[in-house]
């Protein structure tokens, strides 16, 4: 695959500055963002965070030693639309303004997210701060 299962997705230093920064956060909202979806399932001819599951345990291991408030991830590199909820985390997967996945691929990917959108997409965020708990909507 030409992936090197043994490089780490980020190096020490970036380890260290995250987990500080979870670690002494006192935010009502999270959001973590990556190029690569995290926790979805390995899929052909693709990349995912789960091609080096050390660095997936570890951030796991940061985030279950700090519990930070509403997490939320947001990725994308697949293009295609999904939000789903894996190991107690919520991700929102977008990608695909200017082109998408194959449609051969649909009904495959379909199956391992079922509420997927193939088309042209992009990703938005709304955060209502008006009430005790922040309310995010994911569009």
């Amino acid at each position: 695959k030409g992936l090197e299962a043994d490089a780490p997705v980020l190096g020490n230093k970036q380890w260290e500055w995250f987990e500080s920064e979870i670690k002494t956060s006192t935010a009502q909202v999270h959001l973590i963002m990556t190029g690569l979806s995290i926790f979805s399932p390995v899929l052909p001819y693709s990349e995912e965070w789960w091609h080096w599951p050390g660095e997936v345990n570890r951030l796991r291991k940061i985030l279950d030693d700090h519990k930070p408030q509403g997490v939320v991830f947001l990725t994308g590199d697949k293009h295609f639309a999904t939000i789903f909820r894996s190991y107690g985390q919520l991700e929102f997967i977008s990608s695909g303004m200017t082109h998408v996945i194959d449609r051969r691929a649909w009904w495959y990917l379909g199956r391992k997210y079922p509420s997927t959108y193939f088309g042209i997409n992009y990703g938005m965020v709304d955060i209502d701060w008006s009430g005790p708990t922040p309310v995010i909507t994911l569009t």
